[in-house]
Order: C-alpha cells, then structure tokens, then sequence
C-alpha cells in the first residue's frame, strides 16, 4: 500500500482488523452503523463469496470441525464489500492452533500468525482510511505502518497485559500443582509482552474493558497516548425480554459458573467452596474443561459439569440458576458478567474479572483466591432470599446501562472526542501519562 501522508480531520474513517470472531464483530459493526467504518480486514468470516460457495458445496455433516467454526462466523451489519478475508492464511491459524502442545508453544504460534497477520493487511489498500482499530499482540506492523503515514491509531486492549497475567498464572500452578500441564517460561511469554509494549508505544489511544485492565497497563509501561476505560455490552441474543424470574424458589440456591475450567477462572476455589456447601447450593459449570483428569475428577465430586452448550441454550440455564460465581484471577471485561445481570441475576466475582458489578448492589466482589469469602456470600444468599431478589431486581436495571447500543454511544463517543482532540498536543490531553522505560517484565510477586 502506498504510504502517502493521510490528513486527520473531519469524519473518522476507521479500518478494522481483528483476528477472529471477538464479540461477535461488535466493533465493525458499530462503526458502520455510526458511518466511520472504511474497511473490515480479518482472517475468515462467513460473508464472503469461497466460504459461501463451501457452505453450498460440503455438507454440514462433512465440515471439519475448524471450518464449522469458521463458516458460523457472520459479520453483522457489515456488507461483504467491506469485507477483506485471508482464507488460506486463517486455515494455517487454525492448524498451527491446533497443534501447539503447550502453553509456550500457543505464544510462539500467536507471535507468528499475529506477524503474519499484519504484513497481510498492510499489503492491502485501506481506501480513504484515516484511523486504524486493532487489538493487542495483533497489530504492531499496522500501526507502525499508519503511524508513517499520519494516521490516527487505536489498540483495543482485551486482556490483562501478559507479565500481568503470566505474574498471577505462575503462582496458581504453584498454589495448584498438577492442575494444569505444566506451566509457561518467561522466554515464551516475553516475545508477546513486548510486542504489545510497542503498540502502546505508537498508539494514540488505548481501549480497555475495565479498569483492572487499564492499571496493568499503566503499571507495566505508561504509555504515551491516552488510556480510556470502556465497558462492553450485552449481546442482544442473551439479552432478557420480559419479567426475570423470581430467585430463590429451590430449597438448594442454584449456582451457576460459566466459562473455560481452568486456573485463570479460579476454579479451585470455586471447588473448596462447593466443599462447604453442600445442602445449601448445588452449583453447575458451563463450559470446556481445561484442567488435568485428576482435577476433573475431584471437581465432579462437587460441582456438575455440564461440558460445552450451545450459545443458543445458555440463556435456558441463567432462567434457571440464582446467582453467578466467576472467581477470576484475571479477565478483560467477563461477557458473563454482562449476560447474569441482563438476565436477572446477581454475580459473585473478583476486582480481577474486570465486571462492572456494583458490590452489595448487583452482587459481591470478594478478594481473589477467597473460598471462605465465597461460601459466605453464598450463605447469606440461600438465607436471605429478599435480598437475594433485591441485588438480582438491581442488577437487571443496571444492565440497561450495558446494551449494545450504550456500548454503542460509548465506543463511538470515545473515539470521536479523542480523534477531534488529535490536532492538540498530546501533553495537553487530560490522562495523559509520562512515556518512559517498560517496568520489569518480572511477574509481581
């Protein structure tokens, strides 16, 4: 692509490049709905003309599991000549994925295809682009490529940075041994932290889904540009129309985790809590189970593994459930925090799950690694059903607050009040951080 100056002004036109299907292309689609979107790069959708006619072509019962998935990626609200897909590069993603046998072996693979990734949308035209929206760890060479040409930067990021996360994971192996396959070197993590260090280093703006998010980034690197908080929404599709139903109506309180099974959710401790309530709550998981057979074994003691459900059903279960746990070491923004409160009911979580629950009004948020504070707040619960309702009534108002279309306002808000200011010194702009050396990339201890 040639790398003519670009003039920042007037309306955004955003190009969008994302590898996979996060939030189900919330982004493009927002940005589209508002006119600023310019162009949608990404590694395999639904939309395009080869994955209709596979779709035609080879029976469903035929599909691999990989190309399933892939061909259940629609773009909504986005038309498909907008659209720019790199087929045979995303089926490579999706083999080396699959084969990576460990930890350490997923960063050397995501380093790659990240790499690969941005030289594959930098070698297309961006049209009359003057922003770039990427996400962490997959877009240094677009930024470096709109940073020559004048052009406005973003990075959302989604996730805790690496040190930060690889910091706590590493003590959970420790807390936790034989949970999990072995664990992760700081040589096979560092590579990706560095990496997202020098896109924070060239962005003009840093998204971020909660404020647990934003502090590890301004305590592993304050970056230059600014950092703005913005929370997500509720997929309309698990969004609750009607009356919520009323809590507390089983002698058991009906507890329910949604999300991979694995140490970053904080599933021991959902385990030793589950030790401590029996009679009192009968709790169910939804989701893969990523932990050792050992630890499966004694999780099935106490908690019903449910495995993986259908998007479809999942909203079936929070209509039957009391109360969400999610004792997350560390998130971004958790969507199920989102899709309890749409659904009516209360969440107890970390300040780590990065929710935008209100403690004592929507829920409890406890301390990470806390299994007693868990049983507690599962106690007064499943003896205090009026406040039981109360703290699920006020959650289901609050979750109005998270539609997509506040999401929306906010995103779009964000971007166009910061894109305006572009033209004022960046010294001016208010939250702005010194720009110096990375922290250590020590884990904390």
């Amino acid at each position: 692509m040639p790398e003519e100056s670009v003039h920042v002004s007037g309306t955004m036109k955003i190009v969008v490049a994302q590898l996979g299907a996060r939030r189900h292309y919330a982004i493009p689609a927002m940005l589209n709905s508002a006119g600023s979107l310019e162009r949608l790069f990404t590694d395999m959708c639904a939309n395009t003309l080869s994955m209709r006619i596979v779709k035609t072509l080879l029976p469903s019962r035929w599909q691999p599991a990989g190309i399933r998935r892939l061909l259940a990626r629609e773009v909504k609200g986005v038309p498909a000549s907008m659209i720019s897909c790199f087929p045979s590069f995303a089926i490579r993603r999706i083999i080396s994925r699959d084969r990576s046998a460990s930890v350490g072996d997923l960063y050397d693979t995501y380093s790659r295809v990240n790499r690969e990734f941005g030289r594959l949308v930098c070698g297309n035209e961006w049209g009359n682009a003057n922003v770039v929206y990427v996400f962490n760890g997959a877009g240094l060479e677009i930024l470096e490529q709109a940073k020559q040409r004048g052009m406005f930067t973003v990075v959302e990021q989604t996730d805790a940075p690496v040190p930060v996360e690889e910091g706590l994971l590493n003590e959970e192996r420790e807390r936790w041994p034989g949970w999990e396959q072995g664990g992760v070197s700081k040589a096979a993590w560092q590579p990706m932290a560095e990496r997202e260090i020098a896109e924070w280093k060239i962005a003009d703006l840093i998204l971020c889904g909660s404020e647990y998010v934003r502090r590890g980034v301004l305590d592993t690197f304050p970056p230059p540009g600014l950092t703005e908080v913005v929370p997500y929404g509720i997929s309309p599709d698990l969004a609750l129309h009607g009356e919520r139903h009323r809590l507390g109506n089983n002698p058991e309180l009906m507890v329910l985790f949604v999300g991979t099974i694995c140490l970053r959710k904080g599933v021991p401790y959902l385990l030793e809590a589950a030790k401590q309530l029996k009679g009192i709550a009968k709790i169910r998981a939804l989701g893969p189970v990523r932990v050792s057979e050992s630890a499966r074994a004694m999780l099935a003691e106490h908690i019903e593994l449910v495995g993986v459900v259908p998007r479809s059903q999942v909203r079936q279960y929070y209509a039957t459930s009391d109360v969400l746990v999610l004792p997350s070491i560390s998130e971004g923004s958790a969507n199920v925090c989102y899709e309890a409160i749409a659904s009516g009911i209360p969440v107890i979580t970390t300040p780590n799950a990065g929710s935008v629950i209100r403690d004592e009004k929507d829920g409890f948020i406890l301390p990470i690694r806390a299994s007693d504070a868990i049983v507690d707040a599962i106690v007064r619960l499943a003896k205090d059903r009026e406040l039981l309702n109360q703290l699920g009534e006020s959650a289901y108002h609050w979750a109005n607050e998270f539609t997509w279309e506040r999401y929306s306002q906010r995103l779009v808000g964000t971007l166009r009040t910061a894109f305006e200011n572009r033209a004022s010194s960046k010294a001016e702009w208010p939250g702005i951080e010194h720009a110096g050396e990375p922290r250590s990339l020590e884990p904390k201890k």
